[in-house]
């Protein structure tokens, strides 16, 4: 099994708590490395939270 890294965006905090955000922006997976980025996205005016995957788990950050 492999590990996962991605981001969220979401327009607002509101649409973020509502289900309405664009999943997995510069999804990429994690082979044997132990670490990993995803490419850069424009947050301005809109909210974001990275978000990984680790033996079938999902964790993200809170909304910033």
């Amino acid at each position: 099994m492999y590990d996962e890294l991605w981001v969220d965006r979401a327009r607002s905090l509101t649409d973020a708590n509502a289900g309405r955000w664009e999943p997995q922006l510069g999804w990429m997976m994690l082979g044997t490395d132990t670490w990993g980025y995803t490419p850069a996205y424009d947050d301005d005016g809109m909210v974001m939270r990275a978000c990984g995957r680790s033996w079938g788990q999902v964790v993200c950050t809170g909304w910033y």
